[in-house]
């Protein structure tokens, strides 16, 4: 069992080590990506006639960030698209570097790393810090938009984690071409980033 699990462990390895620059630049990338977040909520809001009240993207208070608004009274609005805005900003994200994999030309390694990091893991990710307390029964965006979860909640999450790495699977053979993980090694992977948010929450 050691010596089929090594060459796995190699190559894992092998292919984090080649990331080394976005893993540093995951601190400084956790404040933009809770910028663009909270933008995207403001965005939706400021959109439907909302005047920005306040806007929070560094921690604070046990939150990532936040933004607070006020709407005219008695102004259609929907609290649903304002509270989605940045999971359908990320989900978009996601399904254009999809597409962006069936490119017939190989992109350079530098292009795919950074398409597949920044423009589908960590969107993703984000995405799955929110969905994961949700399950937990944490007041969150979900949480506001659909009500407390139900059975259904924790069916739907894990058919669309499922489909987030059934995806991601064939767009990372197709950008990283020679250099893409194996099956056993991005599932090991893979695992291994869901147990890591399911802790971080």
């Amino acid at each position: 069992m050691r010596s089929c699990m090594t060459p796995i462990f190699s190559e894992i390895w092998t292919f984090a080590r080649r990331h080394w620059l976005h893993v540093l630049l995951c601190l400084p990338g956790v404040f933009g990506v809770t910028l663009i977040h909270e933008s995207a909520h403001a965005v939706a809001a400021i959109s439907q006639g909302a005047v920005l009240e306040q806007f929070v993207w560094l921690p604070s208070g046990g939150h990532w960030g936040y933004v607070s608004y006020l709407f005219p009274a008695h102004h259609p609005h929907s609290p649903e698209l304002i509270g989605l805005a940045p999971y359908l900003l990320w989900a978009s994200l996601a399904a254009l570097v999809a597409m962006l994999s069936f490119r017939v030309k190989p992109w350079s390694f530098r292009v795919a790393s950074f398409l597949y990091f920044w423009l589908f893991f960590v969107p993703l990710a984000d995405i799955g810090n929110t969905a994961i307390p949700y399950l937990w029964g944490r007041d969150n965006d979900f949480s506001q938009v659909w009500g407390s979860p139900t059975e259904w909640s924790f069916i739907l999450v894990a058919l669309a984690t499922l489909l987030a790495l059934w995806v991601g699977y064939g767009m990372q053979r197709r950008l990283y071409r020679s250099a893409a993980l194996s099956p056993v090694a991005y599932g090991l992977v893979s695992i291994a980033c869901v147990a890591a948010l399911g802790l971080m929450t």
